[in-house]
């Protein structure tokens, strides 16, 4: 598992840059923002992923370990695939996804090239429960709505979630009804205790 990619930058493409590491290059898929900061004869260190795909190896470089992180949790959202991703992290830095997906910034979002309406309110759904604790992983001060988020999802929610799981529901599924639940008791001021949390959870589920 290659895990870190130190060489030279032979060539840069337009997603990919070719490393030169000890006389192998090799090609890594990298996002906008990780090639404008790489000149061609240059040395670079990557933090990688390798993944394989479409029947071949695919290396993907990062500047640094949050990028990855965040890379890691855009393909948690159905319907992101791993240049997708590298879009993302091209436009928006770390900090600054952490940040719209805390405000659920869905009009942000859009403003990514491939991303429609429907699949920023998806990411905004299905991530920003988990936003803050990626960003404060790294050392990125959140909003104090996104710590709130962070203890629902480690502590109620996680229960909550348990409890729905041994009922048989999907954690697809599952998850993203209770992030739209603990959003709505927290704009009304309710109490997102795990049992509400269930409670009002199935309700919603009974109807789908």
């Amino acid at each position: 598992m290659i895990v870190r990619l130190c060489g030279v930058v032979e060539e840069i493409g337009a997603n990919f840059a070719v490393v030169d590491v000890g006389g192998m290059g090799h090609r890594v898929e990298c996002s906008a923002r990780t090639l404008r900061d790489m000149k061609t004869g240059g040395e670079v260190a990557l933090t990688t992923e390798l993944f394989f795909q479409d029947d071949r190896l695919r290396l993907y470089g990062f500047s640094d370990a949050a990028e990855r992180d965040w890379f890691l949790l855009l393909l948690e959202v159905k319907g992101i695939g791993a240049r997708m991703a590298l879009t993302l992290l091209g436009v928006l830095a770390p900090p600054e996804l952490a940040h719209v997906l805390a405000s659920e910034d869905a009009k942000r979002l859009i403003t990514v090239p491939g991303v429609g309406k429907r699949l920023a309110q998806r990411i905004v759904v299905e991530l920003k429960d988990k936003a803050a604790s990626v960003a404060q992983s790294h050392g990125v001060e959140m909003p104090a709505a996104a710590q709130d988020a962070v203890t629902a999802s480690e502590g109620e929610i996680g229960d909550a979630l348990q409890a729905l799981l041994k009922l048989g529901y999907n954690r697809t599924r599952a998850q993203t009804v209770l992030a739209q639940v603990a959003q709505l008791m927290r704009e009304e001021g309710g109490v997102a205790d795990a049992a509400n949390l269930v409670r009002s959870s199935l309700r919603l589920l009974g109807k789908s």
